[in-house]
């Protein structure tokens, strides 16, 4: 029954068809942090690259999993991310703001027009990383994946690259999170033809 369904229906059999011809393709992305402390609602850094996040100019393809890694230090983040993902690069419409300062995100006229211009994909939020033990070689480095993310990346009609950034969402603003350039590492995994 289900192969006559397919067969009844061509756009539904041309899209597991689609499906099954993607594959995960992994890209690594390290933004650029200024080297200072954030409390919530900071924007962490401008408009980071996922280059080839499509495989051709004005294509899709869905994000499946995020891992997140920080360096080595005392004083990370302990506290949840949420990233923004674009189509077209926000830097290029105003109200976005700059790094260190109050994000405000879809508070005011002209930032809910910047999400609109930069065509908005959506946001995935990151909760508190692990960190891993207290001694060692290792300590003070945390990490995070989040997995089945299933959401769709679309590029531009002249691009293969889709853009983030990264909001702080601190529980407590007694104790602000220092950060340097290089602290963070992406890692997005992306099904795409």
């Amino acid at each position: 029954m289900r192969s006559d369904y397919l067969n009844a229906n061509s756009n539904v059999s041309k899209g597991f068809e689609k499906l099954a011809d993607m594959h995960l393709e992994i890209v690594d992305v390290t933004p650029t942090l200024a080297a200072t402390t954030y409390t919530d609602k900071d924007l962490m850094w401008q408009p980071a690259t996922i280059s080839g996040a499509v495989a051709s100019a004005g294509n899709a393809s869905f994000l499946h999993s995020i891992t997140m890694t920080q360096k080595i230090g005392a004083d990370k983040n302990t506290d949840a991310i949420d990233l923004f993902f674009f189509g077209k690069n926000p830097t290029s419409v105003t109200g976005l703001g700059l790094a260190d300062t109050d994000a405000s995100i879809e508070t005011t006229d002209s930032e809910q027009k910047m999400f609109l211009d930069s065509e908005f994909l959506g946001k995935v939020s990151l909760s508190e990383p692990t960190l891993m033990p207290s001694t060692g070689a290792a300590s003070g480095a945390a990490y995070l994946t989040v997995t089945n993310i299933g959401l769709p990346l679309q590029a531009t009609s002249s691009s293969t690259d889709v853009y983030f950034i990264g909001v702080m969402q601190q529980k407590a603003t007694t104790n602000p999170l220092t950060y340097a350039d290089g602290d963070l590492l992406f890692r997005f995994g992306i099904m795409r033809d």
